[in-house]
């Protein structure tokens, strides 16, 4: 694997979900300070203007994974997960020797494509951590995460 440099970049590519660019203050909230954010914008690529060809969360990600419309990369709904045979730029990246590390939200890629792609993975999702964490403080977030209380409405929907 060869070593960032200028033809070469490092890429740290930063989703959040169901967050308006309002609420941060690299965008201009004039309350919200994100300054590590901030920094990673000044330093690196921020986006200014985007738009989506589906309000849903999984139509939406394998539209930004693929750069394909929801026609033509399959997701519709967000119980669904990418066609192993659906390139994504995480597939060009690992074709081009670069070590993939995904942290946090999946919610797009199928587990073959996960395993393949990806040389560390520390998935948390609506119900915690995945894998069941070993350690102390995370088995706790997943005990937090599922009180009985957060599974119904308003945080859960039906």
């Amino acid at each position: 694997m060869a070593p960032a440099s200028p033809t070469r970049p490092n890429v740290l590519f930063v989703l959040t979900d169901e967050q308006k660019a309002s609420t941060l203050g690299l965008y201009g909230d004039p309350v919200l300070r994100t300054p590590a954010l901030a920094r990673l914008a000044a330093e690196g690529t921020l986006v200014e203007s985007a738009f989506t060809p589906c309000p849903l969360c999984v139509p939406s990600r394998g539209t930004l994974l693929s750069g394909r419309y929801p026609r033509h990369h399959g997701l519709w709904f967000n119980d669904q997960r990418l066609a192993g045979e659906v390139e994504t730029w995480f597939d060009v990246l690992s074709g081009d020797g670069y070590r993939l590390g995904l942290f946090g939200k999946n919610h797009c890629l199928a587990e073959p494509a996960l395993e393949r792609l990806f040389d560390a993975r520390f998935e948390a999702g609506h119900e915690g951590f995945r894998p069941e964490p070993e350690d102390g403080e995370r088995a706790a977030v997943n005990a937090w995460l599922r009180r009985p209380e957060l599974l119904r409405p308003p945080w859960a929907a039906g």
